[in-house]
């Protein structure tokens, strides 16, 4: 069984234009969520799916300059879901762990939970509902489900990817993931400047250097 892992970002985010490449200890967002995905055991690749839009350039030419390890596969802007299934065509997975490159510290622990429940599952997710922090999200999908024209799809069903499998859940096997822990914040993901500036300040707190300073603190 094949899982590639698919890093989605670009750089024209409304929020907080450019975040992926926004620096948090000197360190780019999309390395740290690179990191964190680097120590999930069981993948076979790891991709940044980003679009084709030229103002996208900068994340290909910086993962591709930085990170030898990770692939860049790349597609139309607003219909994510299409970018998802053109890079299932070219790579061709049994399934994907989909994380967002806004979430530097995707966790291993729910990652390999993820995985290992995977069984005759369509998908298997952690917002569903969603019981962890945001940044913490993954799911993890069978690639024959982006077979689904995307045509049958409204606008944020293609933007957002996945919400077409829970709006059709009756159609499919999915297993989401509860949490039973307690976290330190209520968001490890940067969709603002407010987000940035605290999750700058909760690194600085606890001294977090690295991805894997932050997987062995949750550990606790």
């Amino acid at each position: 069984m094949n899982i590639d892992l698919f890093i989605q970002a670009r750089m024209s985010s409304q929020r907080l234009p450019g975040k992926v490449l926004k620096p948090i200890s000197n360190i780019p967002l999309i390395s740290w969520t690179i990191g964190s995905a680097l120590q999930i055991r069981n993948i076979r690749n790891i991709v940044i799916l980003t679009s084709t839009e030229t103002s996208d350039d900068v994340i290909s030419n910086y993962v591709k300059s930085k990170h030898f390890n990770v692939h860049v596969f790349r597609g139309p802007l607003n219909n994510v879901f299409k970018r998802f299934s053109l890079a299932i065509d070219y790579y061709k997975p049994d399934y994907i762990l989909r994380i967002c490159g806004d979430s530097p510290f995707v966790s291993v622990d729910i990652a390999e939970q993820a995985i290992n429940k995977l069984e005759k599952k369509d998908l298997v997710t952690n917002i569903f509902p969603r019981t962890f922090p945001k940044g913490l999200s993954l799911e993890l999908v069978k690639a024959d489900l982006f077979s689904v024209q995307s045509s049958l799809m409204n606008s944020h069903q293609k933007e957002n990817v996945t919400p077409y499998f829970y709006d059709n859940s009756r159609y499919f096997e999915i297993e989401n993931i509860v949490n039973k822990k307690k976290y330190i914040l209520d968001s490890y993901a940067i969709d603002t400047l407010d987000d940035y500036k605290t999750l700058t300040k909760f690194i600085g707190k606890f001294n977090i250097q690295t991805a894997s300073d932050f997987q062995r603190m949750v550990k606790k």
